[in-house]
């Protein structure tokens, strides 16, 4: 375990790590550097930093037990669409790190781990017409309360850990194109 890592996403599958707090920094790709593949979210265990989620627009969730070494893929959909993770939409329970939550910006399904990744299940799937799921939260100090937001400005709120979901109000929202 290193509190000092800190793993950021790139272009082209290329990622940035530091072991020191970022006062160095190496440069390593997740299975080969290149093409158009954006790496959005990272997500370091906070209890074992070994373990290193990551995902993006490169159709599927990886997962490392070495720090970033090596790589596996964990997640790849069931749908023929590409699996896009866009904004930040890969997030761990606060209180207990291996529940793990993600979003799908095409298919506009909810996704859920309870060992760190390993495995997923689809909670939720939202009819979002022209409008994609872009954010989501857990709710620090009552993590039953997950937030999720789309790029229409939609807000939904779920009180029991994704089971159900209801909206509460719309923002500004973004225009897709």
């Amino acid at each position: 375990q290193n509190p000092n890592t800190i793993i950021v996403g790139g272009f082209g599958r290329t990622f940035y790590r530091t072991e020191d707090n970022g006062n160095t920094w190496k440069i390593d790709s997740i299975e080969f550097r290149g093409g158009t593949s954006q790496l959005s979210n990272i997500l370091i265990h906070p209890k074992d930093t070994n373990i290193v989620l990551a995902g993006g627009i490169f159709g599927s969730i990886v997962r490392s037990t070495d720090g970033g070494t090596q790589w596996e893929t964990v997640f790849d959909p069931d749908e023929p669409t590409r699996f896009q993770m866009s904004g930040e939409v890969l997030i761990s329970d606060p209180t207990n790190p291996n529940l793990v939550y993600t979003a799908d910006h095409i298919s506009n399904r909810v996704f859920k781990s309870y060992n760190a990744g390993i495995t997923w299940d689809t909670i939720a799937k939202f009819s979002l017409p022209k409008s994609h799921l872009c954010a989501m939260a857990v709710r620090p100090d009552s993590t039953n309360i997950l937030l999720l937001g789309a790029t229409s400005g939609l807000i939904f709120k779920s009180n029991d850990s994704g089971r159900t979901w209801r909206q509460t109000t719309q923002l500004r929202g973004f225009t897709d194109t």
